[in-house]
Formats: structure tokens, sequence, C-alpha cells
């Protein structure tokens, strides 16, 4: 189960959803939680590589 937290689309991030859970750390880690809790196959996070400070994505996952 594949989680898209890297989509850049405007309209996609004004919802926050998106690349912009990576600055919404608390929401994303809830989501992926609550993905593992859910299904019984591996769960990953497809990210970018972050948004104007590349220190974003290393931060993010840790």
């Amino acid at each position: 189960m594949d989680i898209n937290m890297g989509c850049p689309a405007k309209k996609v991030v004004k919802s926050g959803h998106g690349s912009s859970l990576m600055i919404n750390r608390d929401t994303a880690f809830r989501i992926v939680e609550e993905m593992s809790k859910a299904v019984s196959i591996p769960v990953s996070v497809k990210t970018r590589l972050g948004w104007e400070n590349p220190e974003l994505l290393k931060d993010f996952c840790l």
C-alpha cells in the first residue's frame, strides 16, 4: 500500500493533502500508523525532496 505524500498539484496541496503532508508531520504520521493497522500488507510512503529546504525530507523521514 503506497501513500502518496509527494503530489505537488496546487489543488491537492491547498486541501492539505499530497506533498503538504510533509509539513504537517503529525497528520502524516497518523495516516501511516492507521493505514498500517488497517492492512496486512506493507505500507510505504512516496515523498518529494522537500519544499524550499532539502533538510525537510531528512527531518520528515527521521
